[in-house]
């Protein structure tokens, strides 16, 4: 990790004053970091049942793409607005430094597809909130990417923001249980159900990052 950090170079003031820039080209130009990276990813979620891999413009294409090739996985991009060519649906976000957009086809996720996503909203509400969300349980993540319930933007922001509410003081972890409210019978029975299929993702944890 510490090879990886040390080809990332860091920017100030890019885009703008007291903003520093982590420019990822310089760890992209690197032959043996680059494959270090991408060969990570790639034995990390291996084993994780994936539909489709997800990559936001641009910087997360480079990595994006080359991971659901090695994983026999579909590529969808996310991108910013205007630039992909059929109807899409987008969703609103806030950066550092202003706010963006990104949109995605409207027929380019199915129903129940499981997706390997960056847990942009997680982290970003942490920041919001004054937290630093590090991980996140894998069942968690499991019931995000299946539940009906969470079926736009709106509502996976809102989910985001109540889910950092429940985190204790002093904990940087997102756990099944803050996902819900105390006594949530829906949260019961699908806890109920999964974990005999899914009991390996229990206290299990995926990272996030920016």
């Amino acid at each position: 990790m510490d090879q990886i950090k040390s080809l990332i170079r860091t920017i100030p003031d890019h885009p703008s004053k007291g903003i520093q820039f982590r420019d990822l080209t310089t760890l992209f130009i690197h032959a043996q970091g680059f494959e270090i990276v991408i060969r990570a990813l790639v034995d990390h979620y291996r084993d994780t049942i994936i539909d489709k891999v997800v990559g936001v413009e641009s910087r997360g294409f480079i990595v994006a793409a080359p991971v659901a090739y090695a994983l026999s996985k579909g590529f969808v991009p996310l991108r910013k607005p205007g630039k992909l060519p059929g109807p899409t649906v987008g969703m609103d976000y806030q950066l550092e430094y202003g706010t963006d957009r990104l949109e995605i086809h409207s027929d380019a996720l199915d129903k129940g597809d499981r997706i390997l996503v960056v847990l942009s909203q997680l982290r970003q509400a942490g920041k919001e909130a004054g937290r630093d969300v590090q991980s996140v349980e894998k069942l968690g993540l499991y019931y995000v990417a299946v539940t009906p319930r969470l079926a736009n933007a709106r509502q996976l922001r809102e989910f985001a923001v109540r889910a950092v509410q429940r985190m204790p003081d002093g904990e940087d972890r997102v756990k099944y249980d803050h996902l819900f409210s105390a006594g949530d019978e829906e949260n019961k029975e699908f806890y109920m159900l999964a974990v005999p299929a899914a009991g390996d993702l229990v206290n299990r944890y995926v990272s996030v990052g920016d």
